[in-house]
């Protein structure tokens, strides 16, 4: 993860966006002790997540901040989530926890039975992208063993490069 917070010059290594500052200024003004503290951890959390990620890892300093602020953590009214030294955002930290526990119960039930052969698969795919005036094409052995392999299991992650079908494996399943 980026260094986004002051470098050893004071001169910051990034400007932060108006979100960033303004979720800062937000929490320094909920926050009871160590403000500015918790305003330059906001800014470093949402920076994050504009960059993709979901989580930021904090040192003991920032945990001692955040814990002197527990209403930020607790309550019906929290806005964060802190596991470990793991900071989120309270509605990410519950959508990753939630696919998660969908994800683990599904994994927990026996897998359906595939009714379906390679054939059928074949014959699916090709009704799939087949248009008129358009030459049916063959389907990829890769392409006819990851919709074999969706069926066959209770979860499957699908990926590639663009072109290589993903849409169409889809479309068949």
């Amino acid at each position: 993860m980026e260094n986004l917070q002051n470098n050893s010059s004071g001169a910051e290594t990034q400007e932060l966006s108006a979100l960033a500052r303004v979720f800062g200024d937000f929490l320094k003004r909920k926050a009871i002790a160590e403000p500015e503290s918790v305003a330059k951890i906001g800014e470093k959390l949402i920076t994050a997540r504009e960059a993709g990620n979901s989580f930021i890892l904090l040192d003991d300093e920032e945990i001692a901040s955040l814990n002197a602020n527990k209403d930020l953590l607790t309550g019906p009214e929290a806005l964060l989530v802190l596991e470990e030294n793991r900071l989120y955002l309270f509605r990410e930290h519950r959508n990753e926890t939630t696919l998660a526990h969908a994800i683990a119960s599904r994994l927990q039930q026996s897998p359906p039975e595939n009714p379906f052969s390679a054939e059928k698969i074949r014959e699916t795919f090709q009704q799939i992208t087949s248009a008129p005036g358009k030459t049916v094409s063959e389907p990829h052995e890769n392409q006819i063993a990851a919709v074999a392999n969706a069926l066959s299991g209770n979860f499957s992650i699908i990926t590639g490069g663009p072109g290589t079908g993903k849409t169409t494996i889809i479309a068949t399943l």
